[in-house]
């Protein structure tokens, strides 16, 4: 065993004795934000963190390599007893899930300093460039990346601003650059709560985002979503995910949401819109009912201030 290794196992060790030390989720706004990990763009990983809020903080990761991507994986802090746990789930490139359908297993919180924090076998310390991130044999340096506000706009909307594909048709072909405009960090309402989603670049023909949705003071669910190339067209994959990380579809399946057209900056899936309005984005989806009904449910979201 190196010293490095011996070191870590004598600080969990010490900490398990003495209990995880006191920490509020809201210590860690510094890891808020997009990341870019340091690397050509056929060989990194990029994340995306949404900032604290009732009580925890969750973001998404995405490596690629070779320009495919391999692993997304979803992270999530939460407050528990006075002090925060960590807990990740891993999925492969068309989401399918590495981890069983039941919470992960829960990671203590070692140490908490301004710009580090320690969980039993994950770390995150910050650097004047940015932070390094250590989970497993994993290590990586990432920079900050400002995100960008998109200028195109969507026209005006002309019939319903959700739809549904004919059955039969074969999805338009379309690139993922089709939806750059999605990128930032967005903040709005939706289900009679807040809702907030950050959207990474277009990458190896993925873009991947993390939504958190909030209502009367707490969390009420996690996603993770993809928009990829699939074939010659355009596909939104996505998983639900309870507080502590448990998920609603077995780890195997996703919802999917396949292309029925696109515009400049709008994007209507089978059951699912986006548009880039004046005020932020826009979005809608079908949701069904216990009855066995649907109905249309609208989000809009506005770009997060600095």
């Amino acid at each position: 065993m190196t010293g490095a290794a011996r070191l870590v196992c004598l600080l969990v060790s010490t900490t398990a004795m003495a209990g995880a030390p006191s920490a509020r989720a809201d210590q860690l706004g510094w890891l808020a934000g997009q990341w870019r990990g340091e690397g050509p763009p056929s060989d990194r990983i990029d994340a995306v963190i949404l900032p604290p809020a009732n009580g925890g903080i969750v973001g998404v990761f995405r490596r690629v390599r070779g320009g495919q991507v391999t692993t997304l994986a979803l992270a999530s802090v939460a407050e528990d007893g006075g002090s925060l746990v960590l807990r990740t789930k891993l999925f492969d490139s068309d989401l399918r899930g590495r981890d069983a359908q039941d919470a992960p297993r829960r990671q203590e919180l070692v140490s908490i300093k301004p710009s580090e924090v320690r969980f039993e076998r994950a770390w995150v310390s910050g650097r004047p460039e940015g932070i390094e991130v250590t989970a497993g044999i994993l290590h990586v340096r990432m920079s900050r990346v400002a995100t960008p506000v998109a200028a195109v706009h969507a026209g005006p909307l002309h019939g319903e601003p959700v739809v549904r594909a004919t059955p039969g048709t074969t999805p338009p072909p379309a690139r993922i650059a089709a939806a750059s405009w999605m990128e930032g960090d967005w903040v709005g309402g939706g289900l009679g709560g807040t809702s907030e989603e950050g959207w990474m670049p277009p990458l190896a023909g993925t873009m991947a985002s993390v939504y958190r949705g909030m209502r009367d003071g707490r969390v009420t669910f996690f996603e993770i979503v993809t928009l990829v190339e699939d074939g010659q067209s355009l596909k939104l994959r996505l998983k639900h995910f309870h507080p502590d990380l448990s998920g609603w579809e077995a780890p195997e399946r996703t919802v999917d949401f396949p292309l029925v057209r696109t515009g400049p900056g709008a994007l209507f899936l089978d059951g699912m819109s986006y548009r880039r309005v004046p005020g932020g984005l826009e979005s809608w989806v079908i949701i069904g009912l216990r009855d066995g009904g649907t109905r249309a449910e609208k989000f809009l979201y506005r770009a997060r201030s600095p």
